[in-house]
């Protein structure tokens, strides 16, 4: 059902015990609402439900995992801006193809395919 998949390569940032005060949108970290929060213990909980949903990608596709994740996805039909090391593209978040790659609507109506960039929201 599911392509081999020799490597994946996987970025995410959790700011835990503390933040950056220079970023662009507010930020915080975790133990500044709830002190008793390790480090160890987001990564576990991280790692716990990773293996869960690549055995569901394993057992399904990518099908499961791009309806989860569009269900929870904000921003959806909104305004966004995407970056990447080179190029800054501005549009709609219109769908996740099936291979989970952002579709973006630019304003004049074209639709573009984006696999890798940092995502930021209009407005407040």
């Amino acid at each position: 059902m599911c392509r081999t998949v020799d490597w994946l390569v996987l970025g995410c940032g959790v700011n835990v015990v503390s933040h950056p005060e220079d970023t662009l949108y507010p930020a915080t970290h975790m133990t500044a609402h709830d002190p008793s929060v390790t480090a160890a213990a987001v990564l576990t909980g991280f790692v716990t439900r990773l293996l869960i949903w690549r055995d569901e990608w394993n057992l399904k596709g990518m099908t499961p995992l791009r309806e989860a994740w569009l269900d929870r996805a904000k921003g959806l039909g909104d305004a966004i801006i995407v970056r990447s090391a080179t190029t800054e593209t501005t549009g709609r978040f219109l769908d996740l193809d099936d291979d989970g790659a952002l579709m973006l609507e630019r304003p004049d109506g074209t639709v573009i395919r984006i696999a890798a960039g940092d995502v930021f929201f209009e407005g407040p």
